[in-house]
């Protein structure tokens, strides 16, 4: 029998997230953003009919149920509800952030909607508007909380028909997602042709024999989550497969990276600020851009940069700037890791103050961190991964730290 046909996967659409922590730094901005995941949504639902696809894979994670309910599901109702008209069939399951039991009795989606219950233990057949059959297989979350392996609840399906299965998991170690559903690359064989997976927001193909793919989130929400976010395009031409990504984000979270080595005055600055922000804005061409950008390497300009008065300074003068614009630039900070052109190494050997301090720092490392109490609290609360900083981040921290430290102690010095 030809196996030919198309379809959307998609996951954790987070329609409706509440954005938090971004309130406090921008009102407008914040509204832009709640409006962001319905945009992307509506982006989705525009995509699935201009690409003529069969049908929709939701693979869990529609909205955060915690937060609200009755906006975005009616949104999401009323995309369905399009697709219908389409003849699109939607097939979904419910995933940590809107568990079945928390929707099912609230709330019935479309008559093109499938939505695959917890207790689900067959494959559905399913006949395409072509008349071929393929079969799906999916499983919800009951709760919020599911650390059963659902990779390997998925049944041998004996018919030669395309298989594929939905499911909300977490392959292998995730840093940032609590691991909800684990499973292991080796859970996975040919009982399906298509792993279709939610929950974590990278994109990524993990395999091609079989099919194993993340499509990410259909719009970031944070730094953490930089870059184009949307859903894979899948055509099945007589049973091979093509994945092709398709982006559905309004706004990109971008970091970037800006070297200072070179540079003697902040004109100089300015303006490798400005090329590099006017570059990132052709990468993502007509996109709003939410930019953090990062001061690195070594520099005459570090003394001055380590002063939060000048940094802030610095961050206002971009972001006068970029005002206006369209689509949207909004620098969201700036974070300074350049270092003084000087020699720690020999400044630590002096039998000084400053010295002292300086030999003190170079001792602590990424361990005696991580056990820390306060950030050993930290890096147990997963909500807080946006914010928590990563290993490499901890130690750029540090080593800002021993030269604000040597900036601080010999201007008092000088004072003295």
């Amino acid at each position: 029998m030809n196996k030919n046909f198309k379809f959307i996967h998609c996951a954790d659409l987070h329609v409706g997230s509440p954005f938090k922590g971004i309130k406090d730094v921008d009102e407008g901005l914040y509204i832009k953003l709640l409006d962001s995941t319905y945009e992307a949504f509506d982006r989705l639902i525009r995509l699935s009919i201009e690409k003529k696809a069969d049908f929709v894979l939701v693979a869990g994670d529609l909205l955060d149920t915690k937060d609200q309910n009755l906006r975005p599901l009616s949104h999401i109702h009323k995309g369905f509800k399009k697709l219908k008209e389409h003849g699109i069939k939607v097939f979904l399951i419910h995933g940590n952030h809107d568990p079945y039991d928390r929707i099912s009795g609230a709330w019935k989606f479309p008559e093109n909607c499938t939505v695959f219950s917890p207790k689900n233990t067959n494959w559905e057949r399913i006949k395409l508007p072509s008349g071929q059959e393929i079969a799906i297989f999916g499983k919800s979350f009951k709760k919020e909380k599911e650390f059963g392996n659902l990779v390997r609840s998925v049944p041998v399906f004996e018919e030669d028909l395309f298989k594929i299965a939905l499911l909300h998991v977490t392959v292998g170690s995730q840093e940032g997602h609590i691991p909800y559903a684990p499973c292991n690359i080796s859970d996975f064989d040919h009982r399906a042709d298509y792993w279709a997976l939610g929950h974590i927001h990278i994109p990524r193909i993990i395999s091609k024999e079989p099919y194993i793919v993340y499509p990410g989130n259909i719009q970031g929400r944070h730094f953490k989550e930089s870059g184009e976010r949307g859903c894979y395009f899948v055509k099945v031409e007589d049973g091979q497969i093509e994945a092709e990504f398709l982006s559905t984000s309004k706004i990109v979270w971008s970091e970037i990276e800006i070297d200072l080595f070179d540079i003697t005055n902040t004109q100089e600055l300015l303006s490798k600020i400005f090329k590099s922000i006017e570059d990132e804005q052709k990468r993502y061409k007509g996109k709003d851009l939410l930019i953090r950008l990062l001061l690195k390497g070594q520099s005459t300009l570090a003394g001055m940069l380590l002063r939060d008065e000048k940094l802030q300074e610095l961050h206002e003068t971009v972001k006068e700037e970029m005002e206006n614009q369209e689509p949207l630039v909004y620098v969201v900070e700036i974070r300074n890791f350049t270092t003084p052109k000087a020699d720690l190494s020999n400044r630590m050997e002096v039998k000084d103050l400053p010295g002292y301090c300086l030999r003190e720092a170079e001792s602590i490392t990424l361990e005696h961190l991580r056990g820390h109490d306060d950030i050993k609290e930290l890096f147990k609360r997963p909500e807080l991964s946006s914010i928590v900083p990563d290993d490499h981040e901890l130690l750029e921290i540090v080593e800002r730290a021993k030269y604000l430290l040597l900036e601080l102690l010999e201007e008092r010095d000088l004072e003295n």
